[in-house]
């Protein structure tokens, strides 16, 4: 379905959902809700994470580049 608005979700924000929609009762996190949110968590760590070291990659080939002629 190309109309599905949960697909524009970014990865992390759809885990959640489905957390609180589907692994929730009384306000509180079953198992597997919390495993999920936990799961969100890291997945938002490697894209901070990945977005550093390709700022750093970049800068290096830059330096590289300069350094080079």
């Amino acid at each position: 379905m190309t109309d599905n608005p949960y697909n524009e979700l970014p990865h992390p924000v759809f885990l959640r959902y489905v957390a609180q929609n589907d692994y929730m009762i009384d306000g509180y996190y079953l198992p597997e809700g919390a495993r999920l949110n936990a799961v969100a968590d890291e997945l938002e760590s490697l894209q901070i994470r990945y977005d550093e070291l390709w700022k750093a990659h970049q800068r290096l080939a830059q330096t590289y580049k300069e350094e080079s002629k």
